[in-house]
């Protein structure tokens, strides 16, 4: 897979692929395109509707509910890691929004240095390991 496919996956999935009406909207538009590719005349339309369902076929397996992995070693990692990591951030947010347009002083207590270190190698590769994990 080239970096072209690989990066027009990835456009496809922030543009389209989770917005609308998640997986069921997902599965519309594959069925719109299947019908398109019986009616395509050209061989250069048929490629595009054919790369088009290879698209939708990776964000309809990126939006499919992880509910049989519910207890994998990845989904275990989002739940002890991942959420309570991106909860801090957002209370920082939160807080320093706050604090700046009200006048209050709200305070985050800082992560300690090698938590924080740890966790800017660990979320990426959970976070990877769960996109992975549910290609299988």
């Amino acid at each position: 897979m080239g970096f072209g496919t690989v990066f027009g996956l990835i456009w496809t999935v922030l543009a389209r692929g989770f917005s609308g009406g998640g997986l069921a909207d997902t599965a519309d538009r594959l069925m719109d395109r299947l019908a398109d590719l019986r009616d395509a005349e050209t061989a250069i339309e048929k490629a595009e509707i054919e790369r088009d369902i290879v698209q939708l076929k990776a964000i309809a397996d990126l939006q499919k509910p992880s509910s049989s992995n519910f207890f994998s070693p990845m989904m275990i990692g989002q739940y002890l890691i991942v959420i309570p990591f991106g909860l801090w951030w957002a209370g920082v947010h939160v807080v320093s929004i706050v604090n700046g347009n009200i006048g209050t002083a709200f305070v985050i207590q800082d992560l300690p240095p090698h938590i924080f270190d740890m966790a800017t190698w660990l979320i990426p590769t959970i976070v990877v390991g769960t996109i992975l994990e549910r290609r299988k």
